[in-house]
């Protein structure tokens, strides 16, 4: 946004200033007259991202969604991303070796001004099922 909070680029759906595609009136109009009440759902997506200098030791497992994060007869199903350059999960109960770190990780989200800490390091053990065999592991 520019000054006074107005939004100075150019919209993708009109190409008029001042708003954005999914805020355009000229595409709200044309759904209307096209009869459309048919909405895309908007996604959400979550990021997070350490300072510099943060340990590099640090294992955690993040789910982005709820919708991903599904407890099964008293098991959680895990979502793993081997993109992710770390991992986090909000409960201290599921990690093995857990270790207090030497001082707190700050963690920057998606929304502005707001920062997590993480305080400790530990390991997951796991168990995948692959067709018909069962890997053990710890991660």
């Amino acid at each position: 946004a520019g000054k006074g909070g107005k939004f100075t680029f150019k919209c993708h759906a009109c190409g008029k200033p001042g708003h954005k595609k999914a805020d355009c009136p000229e595409k709200e109009k044309a759904e209307q007259a096209a009869g459309s009440s048919h909405r895309r759902k908007k996604g959400k997506a979550h990021a997070a991202e350490t300072k510099d200098g943060a340990n590099d030791d640090v294992s955690f497992v993040s789910v982005a969604q709820e919708a991903n994060s599904v407890e099964t007869h008293g098991k959680f199903r895990w979502v793993l991303d081997s993109g992710a350059s770390e991992h986090m999960v909000g409960e201290k109960g599921l990690l093995v070796n857990v270790r207090r770190m030497e001082s707190p990780t700050v963690i920057n989200v998606a929304k502005a001004g707001v920062t997590l800490e993480g305080r400790y390091v530990g390991d997951v053990k796991m168990k995948a099922d692959i067709g018909t065999r069962t890997l053990n592991c710890t991660v």
